[in-house]
């Protein structure tokens, strides 16, 4: 609906690799995970850090951006702390539950009235939505958008939407979950229109810190056509098949990927390193994600290798252990007021064990924010 049509997430998650060329991000999410485990993160290492300036955000960043994020998207509604807030999380994403509880606590706590429900737990009357015989103002969004149609009476949801009986953060723009986005900037013909949009400057920092990355799109080419971007031996590409034969070392440096609107878009789920694979299983991958374009388009993305990099941890009891690691490196953007300008509010960095070639929250993984 054109009302909603200019709508974007006021909370954005860049996942970034650190790369001997530099970092290179991986995913732009704007639905992200990670927020009430900040929230707890920073008030506890700004009780045991001994110079607390040192972590990005200070003491109580996420916890405050995220209430004036709220409090933004609620305005024109009934003052805080009169409205109340839902935090809905679906089923696919209930390992975050404990997180959200803990941050719908300190919400509460700083004057935002805040639940976490299921959307089992929602009722419908009059186009409005309640949970717990409450009224509710404002729901925050703590599912991918491919999950919609499979929610418990979600027509009923959109249409208190609609009808803006309740608002919604992040908005339902499908089109910003999709890692196309990632294609389309490196897309030639759209070169000129991304250097007015953006400017020169960010235009070309962007160029580095966005790997390329194609569509895998299996419609023939014209024979005057090729792939733009991409060689393989030397040659121009007509057909994705051709890339079937690369040996281990050629794949080693793309990664299939699905681009989004997806259950395998998440948690590295449909994430398949090319060097990691057989010559079989990479053909299959490759044959898999050709075959699905119609249904869920996949894409081909330059794989950024991980650094080594040392870290060191000092448990409670004061034993220190150092380690070799790989880090991702998550900073989280809010939009915090009208006037948009964006803060930076904390960053986490998750930290894996050098066998790991795909870097996320996995168990084993080293979770702490970021300090400088």
């Amino acid at each position: 609906m054109n009302r909603f049509r200019h709508a974007l997430p006021l909370v954005l998650r860049p996942d970034l690799i650190l790369t001997e060329k530099g970092f290179l991000a991986c995913e732009l999410d704007s639905v992200p995970g990670g927020i009430g485990l900040m929230v707890q993160f920073q008030e506890i290492y700004h009780r045991l850090a001994e110079n607390h300036s040192t972590i990005i955000g200070g003491k109580d960043g996420m916890l405050q951006a995220f209430a004036r994020m709220i409090k933004e998207v609620g305005a024109g509604l009934k003052p805080v702390p009169t409205s109340h807030v839902a935090i809905v999380i679906t089923e696919e994403a209930i390992d975050y539950r404990q997180e959200m509880e803990a941050l719908a606590i300190r919400l509460c706590q700083v004057g935002v009235p805040t639940s976490v429900v299921i959307p089992q737990d929602l009722e419908y009357r009059n186009d409005e939505v309640f949970y717990d015989y409450q009224r509710l103002d404002l729901l925050y969004r703590f599912f991918e958008l491919y999950e919609l149609p499979k929610m418990d009476r979600s027509d009923l949801l959109l249409k208190a939407i609609k009808k803006r009986k309740v608002k919604m953060t992040p908005p339902l723009q499908p089109h910003l979950e999709e890692k196309m986005w990632f294609a389309f900037f490196h897309h030639p013909a759209l070169r000129s229109f991304w250097r007015e949009q953006l400017g020169e400057e960010t235009h070309h920092c962007l160029q580095k810190l966005f790997p390329r990355t194609w569509i895998l799109d299996p419609r023939p080419i014209r024979p005057t056509g090729v792939v733009s971007g991409i060689e393989f031996r030397g040659n121009a590409l007509q057909d994705w098949r051709i890339l079937s034969s690369a040996t281990q070392k050629e794949r080693s440096q793309w990664v299939i990927k699905p681009s989004g609107y997806s259950p395998l878009a998440w948690g590295a789920r449909g994430v398949r390193v090319g060097e990691d694979l057989s010559g079989h299983d990479w053909k299959q991958s490759l044959e898999e994600a050709l075959s699905s374009f119609t249904r869920g388009p996949w894409l081909l993305q330059e794989w950024g290798h991980p650094i080594r990099q040392s870290f060191q941890s000092i448990s409670l009891e004061g034993i220190e252990e150092r380690k070799e690691v790989r880090a991702r490196i998550s900073p989280f953007y809010f939009v915090t007021d009208t006037e948009e300008k964006t803060k930076l509010s904390g960053v986490l960095a998750t930290l894996c064990s050098l066998d790991k070639k795909i870097l996320h929250g996995m168990p084993g993984a080293i979770l702490a924010p970021a300090g400088c």
